[in-house]
């Protein structure tokens, strides 16, 4: 971004992104309410790392399993109530590296798709394994 470009020709992916920036940077809100950080070309966890980093509060409303499992604790709501709080498990930590792995490689797929690369299987590999193969 430059201080000639014109703010409302940024597409959806570059106003978020900034967005963020500004929340991280420039806002002294000690609290952050985000609803979905979308994967429009952004990095979700370096996002929450970013946020997060700057000693402010991070909620973040999600569907995601990935982005819920970043969080330290989830707020399990139903019927517009708060039922539960659960704080991450060192399995859940697990859990959501391999899921990292997955998002990663289909990232790496959508980029390829945007360039007009073809898409291969060898592409799918994680930690070594074939998509084939059980992760389990």
């Amino acid at each position: 971004l430059r201080p000639s470009d014109v703010l409302t020709r940024l597409s959806g992916g570059q106003s978020r992104a900034l967005m963020i920036a500004d929340l991280a940077h420039i806002s002294d809100s000690p609290i952050i309410l985000i609803d979905e950080v979308e994967n429009a070309g952004i990095d979700r966890r370096k996002a929450l790392d970013l946020l997060t980093g700057r000693g402010k509060i991070v909620v973040i409303v999600t569907h995601d399993p990935q982005l819920a499992l970043l969080g330290e604790r989830r707020i399990v709501m139903r019927h517009g109530a708060m039922v539960d709080v659960i704080d991450r498990s060192g399995d859940e930590e697990r859990a959501e590296k391999i899921l990292g792995e997955y998002m990663s490689i289909l990232s790496a797929a959508r980029e390829r798709l945007r360039s007009g690369l073809r898409v291969e299987s060898k592409h799918f590999e994680v930690m070594g394994r074939r998509e084939r193969e059980p992760i389990v």
